[in-house]
C-alpha cells in the first residue's frame, strides 16, 4: 500500500476541487489505496481551514 504525508494545502485543495492531483490523493486514501499521514499540528490546522 502506498505510504504519504499529506500537506495541509494539498489536503485542502483535495477536499474543496474535485480535480486535479489533490483531489486523486483524496479519492484514493477514501477507497483505502493509499495510507495518508498527517501529524496532529497539521490535522488541527485543516480542521481550522475546513471549519
Amino acid at each position: 500500500m502506498l505510504k504519504v504525508v499529506l500537506d495541509t494545502n494539498v489536503s485542502v485543495s483535495g477536499f474543496i476541487s474535485p480535480k486535479g492531483a489533490p483531489a486523486k490523493l483524496i479519492d484514493l486514501w477514501q477507497k483505502d489505496k493509499l495510507t495518508a499521514f498527517l501529524s496532529f499540528l497539521k490535522f488541527v490546522a485543516l480542521k481550522e481551514q475546513l471549519g
